[in-house]
Order: C-alpha cells, then structure tokens, then sequence
C-alpha cells in the first residue's frame, strides 16, 4: 500500500460518518489478512482499532444498515489482533469482556435489529476463537473462558443459536480452524436448547466430531503411537474434552440455577457428550469412568473450597451409568482403564484426605438421573421394555382387542390426568417404576401387563411429541 494512498484513507476515515468508516475498516481488514498492511503506518491511528466506541455507536445506532456496519468493525479489529506481531492480551480480553457484556444487553432485547447485532457479536466471538493468538489469550483467563461459555450455553433464540452452532461445526469439523477442544462450546449451547430436532441436530454434529477424530487418532496410534495416556492425546481424542466441560458446566449460570431442582440442562448436555462418545461399541466406557473418579478426587484449582466439580463428577457418573444401563451393561462390566489421563490445569491435588472424599456424597440421596427418552430428548428408552424398536411394531392381535374394549383410551386418559399438566422437565424426574404403579393404582388394577405397559409408555411419550 502507498503512502499516498493510506494518507487518503486515513483523511477519509477521521472525516467520515459511521457507516464510510465502516467500509474503509474493510479494506484495512482485507490489506491486513494478506500482510500488505503497513503495521508502523497505523500505530498512530490505533486508538481507531482498539477503542470500543465505533462498536457501540454501531450497536446504538437504529439504522438498517447498523449491523453491516458492526460486522465491519469488529472483522477489522480481529484483523488487527492477528496482524500484530506480539498481540496485546490485556487489549484482547478487555475487547471480549466488553463484547460480552453488549451480548447479554442485546439478549434482553427483542427487536429485529438487537437480534441480527447479537448474532453479529455472537459468530464474531467463534471467529476470534479460530485465532489461534487470541484463542491462547482466552484460554489463559479462566475467568474470560467461563464468561465465554456462559454466552454460548444461554442463547434462547432458536434461529441464533441454530446459525452459532452451524459456525462452531464448520470451523472444527470441515475447515478445522478450531481444535478439537473448541468444540465444548458447541456442547454447552444444549444447555439452552428446548427443541428435539434442534437437540437431534447438535448431536449430528458432535457425532461427526467424534467420528472424524476418532480417526485421526487411530492414524496417530498407528504412525505415531499416540495413545489415551499421551500428552498429544488431548488434541485428538474426543473423551479429552470431558474435563474441559465439566469444568465449565460447574461454574456455569445453569448450574446456580438449576443446583436444587436437579440440574436437568446439564444433564442433557452431559447425555450428549457421553452418548456420541460412547459410539456403538462402548469401548471409551473405562477411560470415562477413570476421569470422573480422577475428577472427583481432585479439587477445583481455581475455587479450591467449591464441590461443584465434584458434584458434577457423581452427576456425570450417574448420567454414564444410566446410558450404560440401556445398552444393557453395567459400570460393573465395564473394564478398567489401566493407564494414566490427562488432565487440564483447572484440576488440582486435594487438601483433603482421599478416604475422607471418598466416603462423602456430594449428591443429596433425593437426586434423580434424567431418563432418556423425556427431559433427555432422546429416542432411546428407560428400560428394555420399552425400546423403540418395540414401540413402532406393528399391532398384535392382543393390542387390537385391547383397542377395541376401551384399554388405550383408558391409560391414555389416566396418563393425561396424572402427568397432562407437567412439564417435559417435571415428567423426567419421575421414575418409571413410580409411573407404572401410579397408573395401574389409576385404572384399579394391582399392576400393568406387558401390553398396558408398552401402551402406557406410547401415551406418556405423546404428551409432549409436538414440542
């Protein structure tokens, strides 16, 4: 670039309105992705790159155009971060903290232009995940990496969300510009999630995740003898990222929220982990057990007199076993991981003797596991009575006749009566043992057969199939 010519932008740029400014950060934005940017020529000039006002003029101003003008500014400001040399990463996570913050004030705003700006700051925020310079800068604030998932895990707006998830997926599964460890931000968007096709969706991308890295990390086993217990191993296994989310979910805002009605979000975003990690074959089952027991014996290491992690460390354990439980397997059956695991920084030895963890509950007695299938979202059952395959059978003779003498209108309304009023969440916690035995007290009978059960267990899952 000449020096004329930055000279003519520049006065261009000091002259200008919001919008003009706006299109001339796109061309600094673009000189400075292909390095023809003149870094020295600008140092005068970078309070225009690293102050914030551009980008709230862009927020505040109601105009059609806004929200082009606000992905302007802030593409150019990523583009200066990677241009930089050393990049500042006090500038960084100011820059994010105060993005953040305009996020969470937009969220409270239903106006179309408030949404189309958040998701602007919203897929922005993935973008400087893909840095890998500023990428380095987050994940050495803890502070700054949980704000970061509380972002992410509380976005309600369904077509937001949906275009967030659809960006983390694409940068770490098709143009890998995230690692794989990135992807527990895609997980904690469950935490809001509310849809059965949309959860159905997110799973589809996490599966894809883990099957592409499983791969890849057969080939490192094969070339370059990467196991589980290398150090290399958290950048292709897909368990690795367990700990990372269970960190975060511990600290999150649903866990305050939830903590004494159950943590159902969590649960489901832990479900989705473990059932796609688990695959067909089961085989990652050990190593799984081994981070929650490693887990639980460890303090947090940033809030060493918190139980949250170990709270979620029996709660993880409980959510495994459930999902072991309709592969019909046991914690029981399955083998021990006989070599070491890593474990990430946030993870430290405990000031507390391990027979005094050990014999402590974190969870209350009361505490129920989501069953899979209702507050889950997901297709497999609760118990072997009720698997799908079962359900979508073709109707016995005996269901026939049972339709016709009145049985199915009957359970149907008993099952409307007693659980009609409840929500997803509220039918979750309830057991399926408790719900057979409430509706057989229901119909007057002392138990339900086998037919009435299978019956029972359609009029249960329709309560809430249009959701």
């Amino acid at each position: 670039m000449t020096e004329a010519y930055m000279k003519h932008l520049k006065s261009k740029f000091d002259s200008g309105n919001l919008l003009q400014r706006s299109r001339i950060k796109i061309i600094y934005r673009e000189f400075m992705k292909k390095e023809a940017f003149d870094m020295t020529a600008i140092r005068k000039s970078d309070r225009d790159f690293t102050d914030f006002q551009d980008i709230q003029n862009c927020i505040d101003l109601q105009d059609d155009e806004s929200p082009f003008a606000l992905h302007a500014s802030m593409g150019a400001q990523k583009a200066y971060f990677d241009a930089q040399a050393n990049v500042n990463s006090k500038k960084v996570i100011a820059y994010i903290k105060r993005l953040i913050k305009t996020s969470e004030s937009l969220h409270d705003t239903k106006s179309a232009l408030s949404v189309g700006k958040n998701l602007r700051i919203l897929k922005h925020l993935v973008s400087l995940l893909c840095s890998c310079k500023i990428r380095v800068c987050i994940f050495h604030d803890m502070t700054l990496l949980q704000l970061l998932a509380n972002v992410f895990g509380g976005i309600l707006t369904k077509d937001t969300r949906i275009a967030v998830q659809k960006k983390m997926y694409k940068h770490v599964y098709h143009t890998r510009q995230l690692p794989l460890q990135c992807s527990v931000f895609l997980l904690m968007t469950v935490l809001a999630e509310t849809s059965r096709p949309n959860l159905s969706k997110t799973r589809e991308y996490w599966r894809s995740i883990v099957e592409t890295f499983r791969a890849l990390a057969a080939k490192g086993m094969a070339e370059q003898g990467v196991t589980l217990s290398d150090t290399r191993a958290i950048t292709v296994y897909p368990e690795y990222v367990f700990p990372i989310l269970l960190y975060l979910l511990a600290h999150s805002a649903a866990f305050l929220r939830e903590r004494d009605t159950g943590l159902l979000s969590i649960q489901r975003a832990l479900a989705v982990f473990f059932e796609e990690c688990l695959g067909s074959t089961n085989e990652c089952a050990g190593f799984l057990q081994e981070l929650i027991r490693r887990i639980r014996a460890l303090d947090d290491g940033y809030a060493a007199e918190t139980t949250n992690t170990r709270i979620l460390a029996e709660v993880s354990a409980k959510v495994l076993g459930e999902i072991l439980k309709t592969r019909s397997l046991s914690a029981k059956d399955v083998f021990s991981f006989p070599g070491s695991v890593q474990l990430p920084h946030f993870f430290k030895k405990p000031t507390k003797s391990t027979a005094a963890l050990e014999s402590t509950n974190f969870l209350p007695p009361s505490f129920s596991v989501i069953r899979l299938g209702f507050g889950g979202m997901f297709t497999f059952a609760h118990s072997p009575e009720a698997q799908p395959e079962m359900l979508v059978e073709s109707q016995s003779e005996d269901e026939i006749d049972a339709d016709i003498f009145g049985t199915t209108s009957k359970i149907s309304q008993a099952v409307q009566k007693l659980y009609g009023d409840l929500t997803e969440d509220d039918i979750a916690l309830i057991s399926w043992k408790k719900m057979r035995q409430e509706i057989a007290e229901a119909l007057g009978v002392e138990e339900l057969d086998e037919e009435a059960r299978t019956i029972a267990w359609k009029a249960i899952q329709s309560l809430h199939e249009d959701e």
